[in-house]
């Protein structure tokens, strides 16, 4: 699963409207980021020294920044729906849309290999994963703009699952750390709903992992420290509402999301919005999401972990005592000690300072691996925390911050 790009507000309407098939725009008037233009960075100005292989390389595209014509037009073959309706009926957009749809109208036929959203066409199908039936590279038949597009269908009791993955994808993207959904096609006739995501153009961190070992290569301690920051920047946001750890609070009220599903094949690389020598950090596949609320309105088991990956869980989840906070913080120190030692999973779930990363890395980031892993979760530090005493640890060293700023 590959995703990554930029921000495009979208209106967060609702699924279960009464109607068949619902299309919900992504740029609209009124969204400041709606007309922002693709911008294309030059991509890993220097070499790498082998942190990252050769082949997650984009070449330099040129200097400065080029619009991407278009951007605006996503879907303009799209009427609003549920803005700028006064005097109108609301669902009249919307039921055009289905009646397009329903005479076969850029909509796949069953069993078609195509993108189910109208205006994308399938490129290459990509390793599905999770709760996912199919993902695809997909490209905008207007823009050529390569997206990934998730579907996931669902029976009575996985459609509470899709819409969480929803809410929580419309409520991450003010985030470059976490994976951004362009718009979704929800289909209640065939069971399904397809996610545009943001395209990773330069692949997972299990894909890099596994092509360091063929290669008989190692990460540098540089580009460790410049993957948890990225991890614990995303979660910061997911945890508090904050965007920039070090200089704003949590977010009053705010709806803590916990993801309960951090590992490898989940932490994604994009070349787009590269600041610095290394590409930006992305956090993806929301499908296990749970938030603070859904807890407390007793949608959710409130001490044993729903949903995640058992052989990722922290000591409390395999003891079902507790999840939320604490998981993530646990599961983003194991990222670092399994990418540290090129291994697929944690071979101890309790982790001391001298082997948490192995030989080749510093005491610095193998006591920050040991404090998010620690067996007591009242002694993990919050995202926020981890965040501020990385970049002063980085600073110290002499790393280059431009990339987490």
């Amino acid at each position: 699963m590959d995703y990554g790009r930029h921000p495009i507000d979208f209106p967060q309407q609702f699924p279960g409207l009464g109607c068949q098939a619902v299309y919900f725009p992504a740029g609209q008037p009124g969204c400041p980021n709606a007309q922002r233009p693709y911008e294309h960075h030059s991509v890993f100005g220097g070499r790498l020294a082998g942190l990252i292989p050769r082949r997650y390389s984009a070449p330099a595209i040129g200097h400065g920044r080029q619009a991407f014509p278009g951007q605006g037009m996503l879907n303009a073959q799209t009427p609003l729906v549920g803005r700028g309706a006064a005097g109108r009926d609301p669902m009249g957009p919307v039921k055009s849309q289905v009646s397009r749809v329903d005479k076969g109208h850029g909509f796949p036929k069953k069993g078609s290999t195509g993108s189910l959203v109208p205006g994308y066409k399938k490129i290459k199908s990509l390793s599905p994963g999770g709760m996912s039936e199919a993902v695809s590279l997909v490209s905008h038949v207007k823009t050529g703009m390569k997206c990934v597009e998730k579907r996931v269908r669902f029976d009575k009791d996985k459609k509470r699952r899709a819409i969480a993955e929803l809410q929580t994808l419309g409520r991450v993207k003010r985030s470059a750390n976490l994976n951004r959904m362009f718009e979704h096609w929800w289909d209640d006739t065939r069971s399904s709903v397809s996610f545009i995501l943001e395209y990773c153009d330069q692949g997972s961190l299990s894909s890099i992992t596994d092509d360091m070992l063929e290669r008989r290569r190692s990460f540098s301690e540089d580009f460790a420290w410049h993957t948890i920051i990225g991890v614990a920047k995303g979660l910061a946001f997911m945890h508090s509402g904050i965007g920039d750890p070090a200089h704003e609070p949590p977010v009053p009220d705010w709806n803590a999301i916990f993801h309960l599903d951090l590992k490898p094949c989940n932490i994604f690389f994009s070349s787009s919005g590269q600041r610095g020598r290394y590409p930006r950090v992305v956090i993806g596949d929301f499908g296990c999401s749970v938030s603070a609320n859904d807890i407390g309105l007793g949608k959710e088991h409130p001490h044993c972990q729903p949903y995640g990956t058992p052989v990722w869980y922290p000591p409390e989840g395999h003891a079902k005592t507790r999840y939320g906070v604490e998981t993530d913080i646990w599961q983003c120190g194991a990222i670092i000690s399994v990418m540290c030692r090129r291994a697929k999973e944690l071979r101890h779930r309790h982790l001391e300072p001298s082997d948490a990363c192995g030989h080749g890395f510093g005491k610095s980031l193998s006591k920050t691996v040991q404090r998010c892993c620690h067996r007591d979760y009242r002694r993990r530090p919050t995202a926020s925390v981890i965040f501020k005493d990385c970049i002063s640890i980085a600073g110290r060293k002499g790393l280059d911050s431009s990339s987490w700023r």
